[in-house]
């Protein structure tokens, strides 16, 4: 509950043009709800769910650090709008 409290507590943060509050938060959520209903990891759900159903041999979850040399970043900003390099989404 405290991740909540303190989601909700934030200000939003436009995704660049002024008007929309944009985050990921519900997919946090969503992960959360999971784990707890399943007493498994959002990564073990997803690869049991899908990856492995799909025969999806390049997808998967990726360590901190650990990228592939192509690997697609996220764009996010910092409080002066200036780009932050490495974003886990």
């Amino acid at each position: 509950m405290e991740f909540i409290e303190q989601v909700l507590a934030q200000k939003g943060k436009s995704a660049g043009f002024g008007k929309y509050n944009y985050n990921n938060v519900d997919y946090v959520l969503l992960g959360m709800i999971i784990e707890r209903l399943t007493q498994k990891s959002w990564e073990d759900n997803i690869e049991e769910q899908f990856i492995k159903p799909l025969g999806l041999e390049n997808t998967g979850f990726l360590a901190k650090g650990n990228y592939p040399k192509d690997f697609a970043f996220a764009h996010q900003f910092d409080q002066q709008n200036q780009p932050i390099q490495e974003t886990i989404i």
